[in-house]
């Protein structure tokens, strides 16, 4: 492959770590297989793939713009990823399926980018300090309970709203939360501060969906 791909789409963890990019900026890893056409299957990424694409971005030295992760199966690479991408621009998680083990992880990924440096006598994001757009989509939740999506979460982006003048700053999140008998730890207070942001400057699409498909059923 030419080492002046600038965007790649894969789920191959053999194939990743066989790249060598250098001019890559976006990379989605997914498997590509539409759900609709899998009779609602949700064909995760390998297990190694966020293995194999740390591997792959640390032997190419590129400077990441965008990064899609569609049903990839989480771990701690997802933590080292983050810190070679310090120019990531654009960030998206993409679930068709929630698993409880992945909590803890995205809950580690929040404290990331919650965190904070002085440079040059700033306070200054530790990492990907020039996150514009972040989008976590979770669809086809069932009976369960999300941990991450919390006031630290909600904390963690106002911070990254509330920036000084002529800094980068969080322009956009979409944050969706859909299936059937869910929760999440955020409060009502916690989805007001999270509005509230819209005053400030902050392209906000935050949509959740509860359906009860028992309910559905006996109307």
């Amino acid at each position: 492959m030419s080492r002046s791909v600038k965007e790649l789409s894969a789920s191959s963890p053999s194939f990743m770590r066989s790249l060598v990019l250098p001019s890559l900026k976006d990379v989605t890893l997914t498997t590509a297989y539409d759900i609709f056409e899998t009779e609602n299957e949700v064909i995760k990424c390998p297990v190694s793939a966020l293995s194999a694409l740390h591997e792959m971005l640390v032997q190419s030295q590129c400077f990441l713009t965008k990064l899609h992760l569609i049903n990839v199966v989480l771990n701690d690479n997802l933590a080292n990823i983050i810190q070679l991408v310090p120019g990531l621009q654009e960030f998206v998680i993409e679930f068709h399926e929630w698993v409880d083990e992945y909590d803890p992880i995205m809950e580690s990924l929040v404290t990331q980018l919650s965190e904070m440096d002085l440079v040059d006598g700033s306070l200054q994001h530790s990492m990907v300090p020039s996150l514009q757009e972040l989008s976590i989509y979770l669809y086809s939740l069932q009976y369960t309970h999300v941990s991450f999506i919390d006031s630290a979460f909600v904390d963690m982006v106002a911070s990254r709203v509330r920036r000084p003048p002529g800094s980068q700053r969080l322009t956009r999140l979409n944050l969706w939360v859909m299936g059937a008998r869910w929760s999440y730890d955020l409060v009502r207070e916690d989805e007001n501060a999270l509005n509230s942001l819209e005053g400030e400057g902050l392209e906000l699409d935050f949509s959740t969906e509860d359906g009860d498909p028992e309910t559905d059923s006996d109307e």
